[in-house]
């Protein structure tokens, strides 16, 4: 699935999108993401994720405040 976190989070309440057999998530644009008010949409992604699933984040930019929250 495709989407914004808004959608993905509103999607995964809904249990319209099942995340048990997910095993890769990338989130694009990551730094503007986290630093723009959409991180407890991204906290919300991460609670319905099993612990091995790998997470790519990827931005052209990235803060070292940011970068130290997603370790």
């Amino acid at each position: 699935m495709l989407g914004t976190t808004g959608r993905i989070c509103g999607q995964i309440e809904k249990n319209h999108l099942c995340t048990d057999y997910l095993k890769l998530l990338i989130l694009d644009e990551a730094d503007l993401m986290l630093d723009s008010g959409f991180r407890d949409d991204v906290s919300k992604i991460f609670e319905f994720l099993y612990s091995n699933i790998k997470i790519g984040l990827f931005s052209a930019t990235m803060r070292k405040d940011i970068l130290d929250l997603t370790q």
